[in-house]
């Protein structure tokens, strides 16, 4: 099952670098039929064979802007297709052939490079290519021109193979990222899902030590009375029931302490958070903070860990690293987004070419979290002039609910 999988995603990946690569080709098109239009009308102009010509590239293009459509089994007869309609339309302009053999051929050997992965279909394609090449050149300027034209063919794809590998090489960067991220979230709903399992494995613990063992203790106990009454033993009966009322005001007791504990980690609301993180950094650095926090509407569990995480970096690379002598949070919210800002009059950085800098890469998670939130943040800083760090969060269904 995972190998069907991995082979599925392969073929993707082949068939998207197809369609990314497609854009420069159509473009590397147009520029080759206007390229032989010039050359055809500077010797010889053919006004049909132009209109002709003009049909079989239109279909070329087509062919081109359709092609993420293809699967691996159409791959042999997309490239027989377009090999066919360039030696159609060498055929057709004889004079301006040179623009379109020496042009679109080695373009499409590059692209076999890009879709194929195994050198004998790759050696297949460009042996196919290179027949064509070598018939058309010599039905329109002879066989004697043959080796002033493979020479300048060998030269054209010495000089586009190298641009389509570092092509590939990029898609192949950019894909890996991408398939990165899509793990880590995989790997962060996860951990989620284990955090959430591991709670309800604490509150059936504590509800088992506190309810379950005290109602049981309880139930005994009134048995005992029960049994001692049958027998007018008031005293012993008296001194029973003295125990119980002890052991149910613990139990409810410890009932309670239970519920807070639950209510200290799933109902505290997110501006009492931001209040006591407040409290503890001027605590601890001895930095005044002016604070504006409005009531807001409550946030998913998921939301509120990461706001609350980006809040504690951003204070503490203040305390690090900002010198700064006054330091102002905002959480409010404005329309349908929610706003955190926390801002501070220190030393400031420059913000370009922040991922190359020495002590940042706090401030890379801090995007990283504000994606996984769908969230935007924004890094303004200057030298000397402070820095201000804005979370936007826009409102929906995910934030509110966890969902």
């Amino acid at each position: 099952m995972k190998k069907v999988k991995n082979d599925r995603n392969s073929r993707h990946n082949k068939l998207e670098e197809l369609f990314i690569s497609r854009h420069f080709i159509i473009i590397w098109i147009l520029l080759v039929y206007l390229a032989t239009i010039i050359l055809q009308s500077v010797e010889q102009p053919l006004p049909f064979q132009t209109f002709l010509f003009t049909l079989i590239m239109g279909g070329l293009v087509a062919l081109h802007w359709f092609s993420r459509v293809l699967t691996d089994g159409h791959m042999l007869y997309f490239f027989i297709v377009q090999v066919s309609l360039i030696f159609l339309a060498s055929l057709v302009m004889p004079t301006g052939s040179l623009a379109i053999l020496i042009g679109l051929l080695p373009i499409f050997i590059s692209q076999a490079m890009i879709i194929y992965h195994h050198v004998y279909k790759i050696i297949s394609v460009f042996l196919l290519i290179y027949l064509v090449y070598i018939v058309g050149v010599a039905v329109n300027y002879g066989a004697s021109q043959l080796p002033w034209f493979i020479a300048i063919f060998f030269l054209v794809l010495a000089s586009i193979i190298p641009l389509m590998i570092i092509i590939k090489r990029q898609f192949h960067d950019q894909s890996r990222i991408r398939n990165y991220v899509v793990e880590l979230e995989k790997a962060h709903k996860k951990v989620e899902e284990l955090t959430l399992a591991n709670e309800r494995q604490r509150m059936a613990r504590d509800l088992h030590d506190t309810l379950a063992q005290g109602l049981a203790g309880l139930i005994m106990q009134l048995e005992a009375v029960d049994a001692h009454l049958s027998k007018e033993n008031i005293a012993r009966s008296h001194h029973i029931i003295q125990q119980a009322m002890l052991r149910a005001r613990k139990t409810l007791s410890d009932a309670r302490r239970v519920i807070d504990d639950l209510r200290e980690t799933t109902e505290k609301g997110f501006t009492t958070i931001v209040e006591e993180e407040i409290q503890q950094f001027s605590e601890a650095t001895g930095l005044p903070v002016q604070s504006e926090i409005k009531p807001i509407r409550p946030l998913s569990s998921f939301v509120k860990e990461h706001c609350f995480y980006i809040l504690s970096e951003a204070l503490t690379n203040v305390a690090k690293h900002a010198k700064a002598t006054n330091v102002f949070v905002t959480v409010k919210e404005e329309a349908d987004e929610f706003l955190l800002e926390i801002k501070d009059n220190g030393n400031g950085f420059e913000v370009n070419g922040i991922e190359k800098q020495p002590g940042h890469y706090g401030l890379l998670g801090l995007y990283e979290r504000a994606r996984l939130i769908e969230g935007e943040l924004q890094i303004n800083s200057e030298p000397s002039k402070g820095t201000t760090i804005q979370l936007c969060v826009p409102r929906g269904r995910r934030q509110e609910n966890g969902t």
